[in-house]
């Protein structure tokens, strides 16, 4: 019977041990990632995103940042301190934005501009600058002028802004296809 209670005594105790480690790497994880972002350094960038429901990073170059299943940050992305945690730590749905090396990078974005359910990919490659804080919005683009009752029931062409440091550097666009309802995004002036 003592033996039984040892046994299980000391099961409890690994158990334990064990689950205070996954916490320990947990609380790590959770500094790397509130670590402040600074857009003052000269050795680093800084990305987020914006949409009318939510957005997230689904790769930089070959690294897999979000996860498309669980919306969580990838382990990969979390090492590398690529990972920048926006708002507030308590919020039911994180938003993150992305700590970048200067240089050109492919950028891909899932944005959910409807709901979470209906999802937009976007790919950008761009040369980021040093020092220099970047934002890509989605919206829906209004299109002005005198239009009919039926050209009024198709929705503005789905659209994405670079901006940098506030100011529109890039913008793409997708215009709407009443037979396809999709598009490709192409790069207009600004």
């Amino acid at each position: 019977m003592m033996r039984v209670a040892y046994f299980t005594a000391f099961m409890l105790g690994l158990m334990s041990l064990m689950a205070g480690c996954q916490s320990t790497q947990q609380v790590v994880n959770s500094y790397k990632l509130l670590q402040p972002r600074s857009a003052t350094n000269l050795e680093t960038t800084y990305l987020s995103c914006a949409s009318s429901i939510a957005c997230e990073f689904a790769r930089v170059d070959d690294v897999l940042v979000i996860n498309e299943n669980t919306h969580w940050p990838t382990k990969d992305a979390i090492e590398r301190g690529l990972l920048r945690l926006e708002g507030s730590l308590f919020s039911r749905h994180h938003q993150y934005g992305l700590s970048l090396i200067p240089g050109e990078h492919e950028v891909v974005v899932r944005f959910y501009p409807v709901t979470n359910e209906r999802m937009e990919s976007f790919h950008l490659i761009h040369k980021f600058m040093a020092g220099q804080t970047y934002k890509l919005a989605m919206y829906r683009q209004k299109i002005q002028g005198n239009r009919s009752l039926l050209n009024v029931a198709i929705p503005g062409p789905l659209c994405v802004d670079l901006l940098q440091n506030d100011v529109v550097l890039r913008r793409f666009c997708r215009p709407f296809d009443a037979m396809t309802g999709m598009g490709e995004f192409v790069e207009q002036k600004v």
